[in-house]
């Protein structure tokens, strides 16, 4: 989201009108708990409430990551034990998003 705000999984929204920039004629603006108006793409918004996250988790929750170390082309690294954040769901089936 270009403004910076935070959403989160499943947030309920208010439309405020038709998306900005490059939302233009995809997306659409929408003000999420009263805050600022945020643009976001067609495909990331729902009518229905969407299902729960796999595995039992929810947002917020904290986690470990109990797999092998990995190094990235970046630099940064996923170490065994490192404690992440439940964002949200992936966009591959039975995954989560985590923020370590």
């Amino acid at each position: 989201v270009e403004s910076g705000t935070r959403l989160t999984h499943g947030a309920l929204g208010v439309v405020a009108g038709p998306g900005e920039g490059e939302y233009w004629g995809e997306g659409l603006q929408l003000r999420f708990g009263g805050g600022e108006s945020v643009s976001c793409y067609l495909g990331t918004l729902s009518r229905e409430r969407p299902p729960p996250l796999p595995g039992g988790f929810a947002l917020d929750d904290t986690v470990y990551f109990s797999g092998n170390s990995q190094a990235f082309t970046s630099g940064d690294r996923l170490e065994f034990g490192l404690r992440g954040t439940v964002v949200g769901p992936t966009r591959a089936a039975e995954g989560l998003t985590v923020l370590f």
